[in-house]
Protein backbone atom coordinates (compact mmCIF):
# COMPACT_ATOMS: atom_id res chain seq x y z
CA UNK A 1 0.00 0.00 0.00
CA UNK A 2 1.44 3.31 -1.08
CA UNK A 3 0.71 6.43 1.14
CA UNK A 4 -2.13 7.90 -1.36
CA UNK A 5 -3.88 4.61 -0.98
CA UNK A 6 -3.72 4.45 2.91
CA UNK A 7 -4.53 8.31 2.55
CA UNK A 8 -7.65 7.48 0.76
CA UNK A 9 -8.69 4.51 3.00
CA UNK A 10 -8.51 6.60 6.45
CA UNK A 11 -10.77 10.05 4.89
CA UNK A 12 -12.86 7.22 3.40
CA UNK A 13 -13.29 5.81 6.50
CA UNK A 14 -14.15 8.97 7.34
CA UNK A 15 -11.38 9.41 9.89
CA UNK A 16 -10.53 12.86 10.98
CA UNK A 17 -7.59 12.68 12.08
CA UNK A 18 -4.30 14.19 11.38
CA UNK A 19 -2.30 13.50 8.51
CA UNK A 20 1.59 14.87 7.26
CA UNK A 21 2.14 13.60 4.00
CA UNK A 22 5.66 13.16 3.25
CA UNK A 23 5.74 13.13 -0.79
CA UNK A 24 8.99 11.53 -2.38
CA UNK A 25 10.11 10.57 -6.06
CA UNK A 26 8.30 7.63 -7.24
CA UNK A 27 9.35 5.62 -9.93
CA UNK A 28 6.70 5.88 -12.02
CA UNK A 29 5.20 9.53 -11.54
CA UNK A 30 6.80 12.92 -10.87
CA UNK A 31 6.68 14.19 -7.39
CA UNK A 32 4.69 17.02 -8.40
CA UNK A 33 2.18 14.20 -9.79
CA UNK A 34 1.98 12.69 -6.40
CA UNK A 35 2.16 15.37 -4.01
CA UNK A 36 -1.07 17.39 -5.77
CA UNK A 37 -2.69 14.02 -5.99
CA UNK A 38 -2.32 12.96 -2.46
CA UNK A 39 -3.55 16.90 -1.53
CA UNK A 40 -7.02 15.57 -3.11
CA UNK A 41 -7.49 13.62 -0.38
CA UNK A 42 -6.50 15.89 2.42
CA UNK A 43 -3.83 15.49 4.13
CA UNK A 44 -3.00 18.64 7.16
CA UNK A 45 0.02 19.67 5.62
CA UNK A 46 2.88 18.19 3.15
CA UNK A 47 6.67 17.73 3.38
CA UNK A 48 8.89 16.51 0.87
CA UNK A 49 11.85 14.38 1.33
CA UNK A 50 14.93 15.09 1.84
CA UNK A 51 13.74 16.62 4.99
CA UNK A 52 15.55 17.31 8.37
CA UNK A 53 14.46 15.94 11.36
CA UNK A 54 13.68 19.31 12.97
CA UNK A 55 11.45 19.91 10.04
CA UNK A 56 9.63 16.84 10.65
CA UNK A 57 9.20 17.52 14.41
CA UNK A 58 8.43 21.34 13.88
CA UNK A 59 5.81 19.93 11.12
CA UNK A 60 4.18 17.40 13.83
CA UNK A 61 4.13 20.03 16.47
CA UNK A 62 1.67 22.96 14.37
CA UNK A 63 -0.37 19.83 13.56
CA UNK A 64 -1.40 18.91 16.57
CA UNK A 65 -1.15 22.44 17.98
CA UNK A 66 -4.08 23.16 14.95
CA UNK A 67 -6.25 20.24 16.24
CA UNK A 68 -5.86 20.44 20.36
CA UNK A 69 -7.29 24.44 19.51
CA UNK A 70 -10.06 22.71 16.73
CA UNK A 71 -10.84 20.82 18.81
CA UNK A 72 -11.30 23.64 22.36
Amino acid sequence: MNGITLLKEIRGAGNDVPVVEIAGDSPNAPLTYIASLASTFGPNTELYKPLEKGELLKTIDAVMSREAIALG
